[in-house]
């Protein structure tokens, strides 16, 4: 086991802690931005979509810019131009990452000598990638509602579509379908 996997195996306690601490914090609030970037999106599409998307970048956890890409596509999905696109950055939802930075690196000392930047970024990357998934959550509700809008309903849509999420060019979930 190399030094970076000890890491991430030593973190899984404090990651769990922080986790359940972040999920009791978003609890029950509506994140209405990413409504509203939806609805927006909704009423720029112009040409019948198949997929809603929510997608998120690795990369964007890398440059510390957490942003998530609402679009509309078409059947074709990645092989054609976004019909419509939007950018939602959760503010609420990333506003602590000050916080698990210095709290991240306490909880490393405790175990590991020499700690070097790198290493510290990657276990705050590990607890993001977990972030992603109350986005996911985020989404998941703000879709529902969404779908039950008369902006949704008027949009013009195919008649197979679906609402998805995940990783740009990676995985992707179901999140809604008729």
């Amino acid at each position: 086991m190399d030094r970076l996997d000890e890491i991430r195996d030593y973190l899984k306690a404090f990651q769990n802690r922080w986790i359940a601490k972040k999920v009791r914090e978003c609890a029950g609030q509506p994140e209405e931005e990413l409504l509203e970037k939806t609805e927006q999106v909704l009423s720029d599409a112009k040409e019948r979509f198949c997929f809603l998307c929510l997608f998120h970048f690795r990369s964007s956890l890398v440059e510390g810019t957490y942003e998530y890409w609402i679009c509309a596509l078409g059947k074709m999905m990645y092989l054609q131009p976004p019909i419509a696109q939007g950018i939602w950055v959760p503010q609420k939802l990333y506003e602590d990452v000050p916080d698990l930075r210095r709290e991240t690196e306490r909880e490393l000392r405790k175990r590991f000598i020499r700690l070097q930047t790198y290493e510290v970024e990657e276990g705050v990357r590990g607890i993001l990638e977990e972030y992603q998934k109350l986005a996911e959550v985020y989404w998941f509700e703000a879709a529902q509602r969404a779908a039950a809008g008369e902006r949704f309903r008027s949009a013009p849509k195919e008649e197979e579509w679906k609402i998805l999420s995940g990783s740009y060019m990676g995985s992707l979930k179901i999140v809604l379908q008729p």
